[in-house]
């Protein structure tokens, strides 16, 4: 389950800014929260919130960053495509060449705390690296090696607890993407497939509209009772 969508750099907004699916501490509506995990790894979790404020004041883009970041986990750009996800803060001569930043705290089924975070550029993947807590201390899972821009091929390690295994993957694409096809792992795997899971819908979005209306299309075409209605 997401704990936290953090982003830069990413269409209206400029500074880092922070959606968090995590309870504070005030009781207004304890209803709405629930807890997992154990003792010193306990997570106070909303069942449910609500972004609001004025009209074009960024509340879609909220939305749009998760679906993309999702999108280009499960659906990795074929080489040398440019990175869709990749749209910096316009209104600014210093951003708007500068990386797009992203980073997704969740939980696992275990109610293992995972953090993983990457930045963009055009067509690049300059920086990627996810870690893990499965005793409330901090494991690295794998880190990508800085970008070489005269290489198509980047490389990344997976961290000690796993041999520390070299990565190989092209400069546009995710390390993480990999695991969803090419290179199975008992851990990044599921990782993979939890990302996977997230279905994010935003029908105010042309892009996410077409995606929904086929997918849609899709289930009503296989499903008989749907078609009969």
């Amino acid at each position: 389950m997401l704990l936290q969508l953090k982003m830069k750099n990413y269409r209206s907004y400029k500074n880092e800014t922070v959606f968090s699916m995590e309870a504070n501490s005030y009781a207004h509506k304890p209803d709405n929260v629930f807890e997992v995990g154990k003792e010193k790894q306990q997570f106070r979790i909303l069942n449910s919130a609500i972004i609001y404020g004025a009209n074009a004041s960024g509340k879609s883009n909220v939305i749009r960053a998760l679906f993309e970041v999702l999108s280009f986990i499960v659906f990795k750009p074929k080489v040398d495509e440019p990175v869709r996800l990749y749209e910096p803060f316009l209104f600014d001569i210093d951003q708007k060449e500068q990386p797009c930043e992203f980073e997704l705290v969740f939980l696992d089924k275990n109610a293992i705390k995972y953090h993983y975070k990457f930045s963009i550029l055009k067509d690049q993947v300059l920086s990627e690296e996810l870690n893990y807590y499965p005793k409330g201390k901090i494991t690295k899972v794998f880190t990508r090696e800085p970008y070489k821009a005269k290489n198509r091929v980047q490389s990344g390690f997976l961290g000690d607890s796993f041999k520390n295994k070299e990565i190989n993957v092209f400069g546009n694409q995710l390390i993480l993407s990999k695991f969803g096809d090419d290179e199975p792992h008992e851990l990044l795997t599921e990782v993979f497939l939890y990302f996977k899971s997230y279905e994010v819908i935003n029908a105010t979005n042309a892009i996410h509209k077409d995606f929904y209306d086929k997918k849609v299309s899709g289930v009503l075409f296989i499903n008989d009772h749907l078609k009969r209605r």
